[in-house]
């Protein structure tokens, strides 16, 4: 009986003069590979300590952040639904050569150099920007001191570090917003992916 089933299936004309057939072999075969398989661990899988002292003894003579370490994870959403987005921060800084530029003024700038801030001030910080005496990779600007930004609008490439509202930039919580600055990474799901840079090798204490 088997035999004359698959002499059947092999023939083009059972196909034509049986479609129900058809759609329940493929349906059975469907399910079939569907199954749940048993997760099998690659071989090459180390310990997270061992793994990073492997990756340690393996950067010795390559510059300090040639490597970086990644945490992959995949995610499954509704169709239609909202990317995955955020921010969370880490025990350790993951930016430790970031330069944090903070416009502010009485309390609110001592809380910007308790927070970390490389550069703290207000008038005396617009004029360094405007003489160009003074580098930095972000601006942070406390909501009093908004007024002041205006004096800095117009100085080539300061769309790319402008404090604005709505980068969060411009805020009254200084301090938490240079702590998430300076210690959190900021991730987004693409094509059900989130990929989030955690540091590099050296940055870990095991």
């Amino acid at each position: 009986m088997i035999q004359k089933v698959i002499k059947n299936i092999e023939n083009s004309r059972f196909y034509m003069e049986n479609p129900f057939f058809c759609v329940f072999f493929r349906r059975k075969s469907t399910k079939i590979d569907k199954q749940k398989v048993p997760y099998k661990s690659p071989p090459n899988m180390l310990p997270l300590p061992l793994a990073l002292r492997y990756l340690r003894a393996a950067e010795v003579g390559w510059p300090e952040k040639s490597s970086t370490i990644e945490l992959h994870l995949r995610v499954k959403r509704e169709k239609r639904s909202i990317p995955l987005k955020g921010s969370v921060k880490l025990p350790l800084p993951a930016k430790p050569h970031l330069r944090i530029c903070a416009i502010a003024e009485g309390d609110a700038a001592d809380v910007a150099r308790k927070s970390g801030a490389t550069m703290v001030g207000s008038n005396d910080i617009i004029e360094k920007i405007l003489q160009g005496q003074v580098k930095f990779d972000i601006c942070i600007a406390h909501i009093d001191s908004f007024p002041l930004l205006e004096k800095i609008a117009k100085v080539p490439g300061a769309k790319r570090w402008m404090p604005s509202a709505k980068k969060g930039t411009v805020c009254s919580e200084i301090g938490d917003v240079i702590n998430m600055t300076a210690n959190g990474v900021q991730y987004k799901e693409k094509n059900g992916l989130i990929q989030v840079p955690l540091g590099s090798v050296r940055q870990s204490y095991v």
